[in-house]
């Protein structure tokens, strides 16, 4: 926030929560149900402290009343290998980085968390289908040092801007279940304030640490 200008905002992917093929829990609603029952029974992993994963599972548990074991892992192909591996009970993580995954069939997605269910994964219901108003997505973006003249900034945003807009990108895209960013550089200036403003106090509330 404080050393990097925000230029261009490059895709947008919702998170999947995910289990083995031969869990008994198919459902959000029926893991809630298993965690209340056994308060930090259950086991997530999650590619590291103060990763993404690690804090919409953190938002998460504030929202149901829950409490989850959460185990970090040194990045997100560990983290969905703990879970192939059985050593953890669910993962939570991009759609891009689970695909395949989900494709090989090591993995099942149980729950989406945009607003809207995927059209390539559409039996997948989204978090706020049991739990209103979570919504949350994985994002990634170009920034540059705060001192790097503003026309430079327009010009690498419009610039990357009209590469996200070709036919053949926006399928790469899509096909990875995410969305390629389209919206102003002030536009997403204002997305990360927000994004940081709404983490910053998840943080808090949960006691995250550095390790």
């Amino acid at each position: 926030m404080r050393d990097f200008a925000p230029i261009v905002l490059a895709q947008e992917a919702p998170m999947l929560l995910l289990v083995r093929p031969d869990s008994p829990i198919r459902t959000v609603a029926q893991m809630i149900e298993a965690a209340r029952r056994a308060p930090g029974r259950l086991t997530v992993s999650h590619p590291g402290t103060g990763a993404i994963n690690h804090l919409t599972m953190a938002l998460f548990q504030r929202e149901t009343g829950t409490e989850f074991t959460l185990v970090p892992y040194t990045g997100n192909a560990p983290s969905l290998t703990a879970l192939v591996r059985g050593d953890v009970d669910f993962a939570h993580d991009g759609t891009v980085s689970a695909r395949s995954f989900v494709d090989s069939g090591q993995l099942r997605p149980i729950a989406v968390s945009g607003a809207q269910r995927l059209s390539i994964m559409p039996d997948v219901p989204t978090f706020a289908e049991t739990v209103p108003g979570h919504v949350l997505m994985f994002w990634g973006g170009l920034f540059a040092p705060r001192a790097t003249p503003a026309p430079l900034l327009d010009r690498i945003h419009a610039e990357v801007t009209e590469v996200l807009r070709q036919p053949d990108v926006i399928a790469r895209v899509h096909q990875l279940g995410a969305e390629p960013g389209q919206i102003s550089r002030a536009s997403f200036a204002q997305m990360v304030t927000e994004e940081w403003e709404r983490w910053s106090t998840v943080v808090r509330a949960a006691g995250i640490r550095a390790e």
